[in-house]
């Protein structure tokens, strides 16, 4: 059982029709809701909400930042979804789905430049993600995600706002210990950096290796 609620703007417009003799067109100005330019919904799992078992409220739309934060407070929600957790939660969609096939050379795209690449198709789309959209951009096929949410039973909304901070676990490694800061693709790890023994940790990296050098001989 769901309950659905909606904001939808109205708009003006004008309707032609003739006069009775047919002798002439009136026009007439009207206004009506322009449900095809949704504002914004939600829709609540009655059973969910009752039980308070599970994510129970799911917005349709969330395109515009403003109205989602109106719509927020006009439908009085204390804990609406967090936008980190379904952004980590895709993380790990797209750590255990199976890759996409390169159009380019008909193989499997290696994991770190798939999420490359789903990081920079994110924020293309304003950082707003609708797995539909992904799976028909990376897999050709628009229920490629949203079987496999639904297959492994994943909370998740089809349709949210990506949080930038989680987005950061897709390509890059930040991590910093006392004043030494140290930030990396993921893609580089084990290639340009690497553990070492002990407590070591090493950076193959020839300018980063001569950058350090000129700055040592300047001082």
């Amino acid at each position: 059982t769901f309950y659905g609620v909606f904001l939808v703007r109205d708009n003006t417009g004008v309707t032609f029709k003739r006069n009775d003799a047919g002798t002439r067109v009136i026009v007439d100005q009207v206004q009506y809701m322009d449900i095809e330019k949704l504002a914004m919904a939600c829709r609540i799992n009655v059973n969910k909400y009752v039980s308070r078992n599970g994510k129970y409220l799911t917005f349709v739309r969330r395109k515009q930042q403003i109205v989602s934060e109106y719509f927020l407070r006009w439908i009085c929600v204390s804990q609406p979804e967090s936008s980190k957790e379904y952004t980590e939660a895709l993380y790990s969609i797209v750590r255990e789905m199976p890759l996409p096939i390169d159009e380019d050379t008909s193989e499997e795209i290696d994991l770190n430049t798939f999420r490359r690449r789903i990081v920079n198709f994110i924020s293309g789309q304003n950082y707003n993600v609708d797995l539909h959209v992904l799976g028909e951009h990376f897999y050709d096929d628009r229920n490629a995600f949203t079987d496999y949410v639904t297959e492994n039973e994943i909370e998740i909304d089809r349709e949210f706002r990506a949080n930038k901070t989680a987005l950061r676990k897709f390509h890059q490694i930040h991590l910093k210990a006392g004043d030494i800061e140290i930030k990396f693709s993921r893609g580089d790890l084990n290639d340009s950096v690497r553990l070492g023994r002990g407590n070591q940790v090493i950076i193959k990296n020839e300018t980063l290796r001569n950058a350090l050098s000129d700055e040592l001989e300047n001082e």
